[in-house]
């Protein structure tokens, strides 16, 4: 029970990083204001949090996650806006999320991975939901996480059965990409080879379809334009089934 709680701290805590250090970057790359920003990174990674209107600093104890909403009483401390229930429900879906891995899975290595994979995607979610753009930094940064997830559970004699996934699914996306002549980009592309590699066969073989079936009802819903920021959909169904064990999505498959 104790590494269960001490799991749910850590998953709100990297969420609620995540969430900030993404809209510091998006800030400080790919916003208007990146033009007049002379030491981006100092910004990116010394400043303090602050409020989204009046812009004074979040005091201490305002950003311990879920916490500092309540103590808050949702509102900020100097202009008495209200604060978006975005941030405790970010951070309990973290919370929730980091518990029921280790419960489900028990590896505490794992885990970290995932966490570790939570700024990137909240990166890709800012920037694509956006600007329909995947930077080359958190592909590569998703390369890395991938290769580390896969490190963690190798096996010499099933590792070429583990990879075949992911290389039909980029073999598939990257035909896509081809023959709609760029509308499906090659960052998508790569992203699914990436985050298939870290992944179980069945859990790659599921991963895009599941989030292709979410994106679709996604833009049929109206939530999106014509163009849908299909990164968005993966990295979601690439935690979604990083959540559900092996045996569980075979049973799916195999009866």
């Amino acid at each position: 029970m104790t590494m269960l709680v001490l799991a749910a701290i850590a998953g709100a805590i990297t969420v609620s990083f995540a969430d900030s250090l993404s809209g510091r970057i998006l800030r400080a790359f790919y916003s208007i204001q990146r033009k007049t920003e002379k030491n981006p990174w100092r910004k990116i990674l010394f400043t303090r949090s602050r409020c989204d209107y009046c812009h004074k600093e979040i005091p201490p104890a305002g950003l311990i996650p879920i916490a500092g909403y309540l103590w808050q009483q949702g509102k900020c401390g100097h202009c008495q806006n209200t604060i978006s229930a975005r941030y405790p429900v970010l951070e309990a879906a973290g919370a929730a999320y980091a518990a029921l891995h280790l419960h489900l899975h028990g590896n505490l290595f794992t885990l970290a991975i995932l966490l570790s994979a939570f700024p990137v995607a909240a990166v890709i979610f800012r920037t694509d939901s956006r600007y329909f753009l995947i930077p080359d930094a958190a592909l590569l940064w998703t390369f890395l996480l991938s290769l580390a997830l896969l490190g963690a559970t190798f096996s010499a004699a099933d590792f070429p059965f583990r990879l075949a996934p992911a290389l039909v699914w980029f073999a598939i996306f990257y035909l896509l990409h081809f023959f709609s002549r760029g509308k499906m980009g090659m960052a998508d592309v790569r992203l699914v080879l990436f985050l298939g590699i870290g992944l179980t066969f069945w859990q790659s073989l599921t991963m895009p379809t599941l989030a292709a079936v979410v994106g679709i009802v996604a833009r049929l819903s109206g939530f999106h334009g014509k163009k849908i920021p299909f990164g968005i959909y993966l990295y979601l169904s690439f935690f979604l089934t990083a959540l559900v064990p092996e045996v569980v999505i075979e049973k799916l498959f195999v009866k």
